[in-house]
């Protein structure tokens, strides 16, 4: 019984900590519909593989860019609110097509926060990262008000 509690503490944190993060994302992402854009350059492209013992590959983007905004040049590696959170994916085919768009020496049109131009997204709007966030945080809510129910 005292081991149910943990787990709906836990639960209830995990899924509070989500909802909020999601939520901040979600915010974030919207914002980029808005931002400034401007001309940038890619200057690294690939698709990064990584493989733990005999587990399964993983594949990410990395890409790297640099823009110039306000008259100073900045540079970044983020395609769009939330591409970092997952270090790594199963699926290379999303790596492949990030890769695929964004070529070493393509002049890209670079989305930046007039208000912070060192922040920056070569994607605007919401990913589906953050709905997946969002209904982790759901699902672990829901957990919790089961085992309080049940138990």
């Amino acid at each position: 019984m005292e081991e149910a509690h943990y787990v709906v503490c836990i639960s209830c944190i995990l899924g509070i900590a989500c909802l909020i993060f999601s939520g901040f994302l979600y915010k974030k992402s919207i914002e980029t519909n808005t931002w400034r854009s401007c001309k940038g350059e890619i200057l690294h492209s690939l698709v990064d593989r990584q493989q733990v013992g005999t587990s399964s590959p993983s594949y990410k983007a990395k890409i790297e860019y640099k823009y110039t905004a306000e008259n100073q040049v900045y540079f970044s590696k983020r395609i769009y609110f939330g591409s970092s959170l997952f270090k790594f994916s199963a699926y290379r085919k999303e790596a492949d097509s990030l890769v695929e768009k964004f070529r070493v020496g393509d002049s890209i049109d670079v989305f930046y926060n007039p208000r912070k131009p060192d922040e920056s997204v070569l994607i605007q709007g919401v990913n589906s990262i953050v709905y997946i966030v969002f209904g982790s945080g759901l699902v672990c809510i829901v957990i919790a008000v089961l085992l309080m129910l049940y138990y």
